[in-house]
């Protein structure tokens, strides 16, 4: 078996030789059970429409060695590498330089992150967002989010400029754990004005307890005519607004497209999801008085009831 020097050597020159985007590229992804590999294979189907180029498929085994990685890219000839997940994250941590991946379908921190990647975060582009709450409540004025910002001040410097230039105003309160989370939310929720205030739930396990702190802001959210929305259908399933969620086949698509043209170094290379589809409880905007069901239905990925 080569070593991984002379492994690394001749995926050099095959980088050197191959501008990005003119060669077959691989596509790396986790061994997953339904329904993630469904995900998986979506993102994929993207890549493959919207890159105009072949693709190879690799599927990681849990702890799969690099070397198996690095041998299969240069016995296939490959210089450009787009990988998913969050192994796929941790593998583009071990490449050599100058291979520089294209990542997807994970949560990156672009302020905090060490490794030389580009690609698209989960994190659901607060402009995208913002657009779809003026567009479903045109009465909300105020943003209410909790955040914990070791993971996601990035995500919330966005947002502020994204709700200034949509006139809203954004109130971001940090908390470090669920416990301080939970405290937040209770004293956010006791200063909060009906139709005028709305609640932005983000996706952070550290910040929102989807057993205890979760229903309980439905509730408070239901009782004081408050828009609550999010990143995750399953949270419209149980009483809020509307979620964005991803549209997996466009996330692939831009991911094309990033492999295709490249990108310079920086943080800036890692940009928030922009292809989000829309999940909307009909129920809940009747009950604060907006009139959802009339609209065209086409627009709404998922519906509720």
């Amino acid at each position: 078996m080569p070593s991984r020097l002379c492994i690394i050597s001749s995926l050099l020159g095959l980088l050197s030789a191959n501008p990005i985007g003119a060669e077959t590229v691989a596509v790396v992804y986790p061994e997953t059970r339904e329904p993630y590999q469904s995900i998986f294979l979506s993102i994929i189907e993207g890549i493959e429409k919207g890159g105009r180029f072949p693709i190879k498929e690799y599927v990681l085994k849990p702890n799969e060695p690099v070397e198996n990685i690095l041998g299969w890219l240069t016995q296939e000839g490959i210089g450009t590498l787009i990988a998913l997940g969050a192994s796929g994250l941790e593998l583009a941590d071990k490449l050599p330089d100058p291979m520089r991946p294209v990542v997807g379908a994970v949560l990156i921190d672009p302020d905090t992150t060490t490794r030389d990647v580009m690609g698209i975060t989960l994190a659901a582009d607060p402009e995208v967002v913002f657009e779809r709450l003026k567009d479903l409540s045109p009465a909300t004025k105020r943003i209410n989010v909790v955040y914990n910002p070791e993971r996601n001040a990035w995500l919330i410097k966005r947002a502020q400029e994204a709700a200034q230039r949509r006139g809203l105003t954004l109130r971001a309160f940090p908390a470090k754990n669920i416990r301080e989370s939970a405290l937040v939310y209770r004293e956010v929720l006791q200063d909060v004005r009906a139709q005028a205030d709305a609640i932005w739930l983000l996706q952070d396990d550290t910040t929102l307890d989807e057993q205890a702190v979760l229903p309980f802001i439905l509730k408070e959210a239901w009782d004081g005519n408050l828009v609550v929305f999010s990143s995750n259908p399953t949270h419209v399933k149980r009483g809020a607004l509307f979620s964005l969620y991803p549209d997996n086949v466009g996330m692939g698509r831009r991911l094309a497209t990033m492999a295709t043209k490249g990108a310079s170094p920086g943080n800036d290379d890692i940009v928030p999801l922009r292809d989000l589809s829309t999940a909307v409880n009909l129920r809940t905007a009747d009950h604060l008085g907006l009139d959802l069901s009339s609209r065209d239905r086409s627009q709404y990925s998922l519906s509720y009831p």
